[in-house]
């Protein structure tokens, strides 16, 4: 446009509608500068040459700019325009900006100056149009790109997800205890895995097959009672009902980060489940693993207390019976017996 028009400089200003603002684009007057650029910028509510022209649609043509009341001094100083024509860019009846082209070379702007610039300037405000839509478009697929990225993630965390509830739930469906969860979980994290009951006595426990692990569980166990900074963690896990994460101590020889969670049910402490990691790497998916096979675990721990509990019942009542002769036939009592483990076939 400078060429066509011999000028020196010239320049676009876009209206953000956003700011409510005309703001000039890069580059514009020679310049790339972000700082000189973003300086000019104006409010479409205030004065101004650029303003007036993008309000009314009229093209304004000026020989003398630093002494035209209609332009701001301040920007006219700043960008050295001795003369200017401004004409607005419009698509389809729609004001998107203004154009300026400064500092003609041979002389003064003419009225067939201003017929040339509008003629150009009606192909840039399409260019520009198209090329903001061509824009928008990018940053739409960018944002497309990014949700179904999202959808992605979350699908694949959905199926680890159902993988671990899975594999620690067919354990329980197919009965086979607290063992089985115990070592699903050391498979799942390769980490050390300890159950004890409420009093710290160890239930069950694994290791990996494939990592060296030089602590012995006692040991473990001991640090739970005989460090109050481990059992200050303890009763903040019983009392929150959650998982507690607990540092080394260098200073006492612990050199493993511990991840211990309460196994409660509605009655309250039924035991504890410990995973011993090397570092403190253990991430998300590690957590959710050892919070369900905490919940499996608390699960396998209610099922085994009622089952003895009933079996105590039974025994109890088996041997009230016994001590009072309160039977039909010795064959019936001796098969009654057996299947409590108990051997009445002679006397005891």
């Amino acid at each position: 446009v400078s060429k066509i028009l011999d000028a020196e400089m010239a320049g676009v200003m876009l209206y953000d509608e956003k700011s409510k603002e005309l703001v000039l684009q890069k580059p514009a007057f020679g310049l790339e500068n972000d700082e000189d650029i973003n300086a000019y910028r104006v409010p479409i509510n205030g004065k101004g040459n650029a303003v007036n022209v993008f309000l009314t649609g009229v093209p304004s043509i000026s020989n003398n700019t630093p002494s035209d009341p209609r332009f701001l001094k301040n920007f006219v100083l700043k960008y050295g325009a001795r003369n200017t024509i401004t004409v607005p860019l419009e698509v389809n009846a729609k004001r998107i900006g203004v154009l300026h082209v400064d500092n003609k070379n041979s002389g003064d702007f003419t009225q067939k100056d201003v017929e040339l610039l509008g003629l150009l300037s009606s192909h840039m405000a399409l260019l520009l149009e198209n090329a903001a839509y061509i824009e928008n478009e990018k940053i739409q697929q960018e944002q497309l790109k990014e949700i179904n990225e999202n959808l992605s993630n979350q699908q694949k965390k959905l199926r680890k997800l159902m993988d671990i509830h899975g594999k620690l739930i067919r354990k329980v469906l197919y009965g086979e205890g607290l063992s089985a969860v115990t070592q699903t979980l050391t498979e799942l994290l390769n980490s050390k895995v300890i159950v004890e009951d409420k009093h710290f006595n160890i239930v069950c426990q694994a290791s990996p097959v494939k990592k060296e692990c030089n602590l012995e569980s006692s040991e473990c166990l001991k640090n739970i009672k005989d460090y109050r900074s481990i059992s200050v963690h303890l009763r903040e896990a019983v009392l929150k009902k959650k998982a507690a994460c607990i540092s080394p101590l260098p200073e006492e020889g612990i050199n493993y980060y511990r991840v211990l969670v309460p196994l409660m049910d509605k009655n309250g402490i039924l035991g504890y489940l410990s995973v011993l990691f090397n570092n403190d790497s253990f991430g998300e998916f590690d957590m959710i693993a050892i919070e369900q096979a905490a919940l499996v675990a608390s699960l396998e721990l209610v099922k085994e207390k009622n089952a003895y509990e009933i079996e105590g019942r039974i025994k109890g009542e088996f041997l009230d019976l016994l001590l009072q002769g309160d039977y039909k036939n010795e064959k019936e009592i001796l098969e009654r017996a057996k299947f409590l483990n108990y051997d009445i076939s002679e006397p005891q």
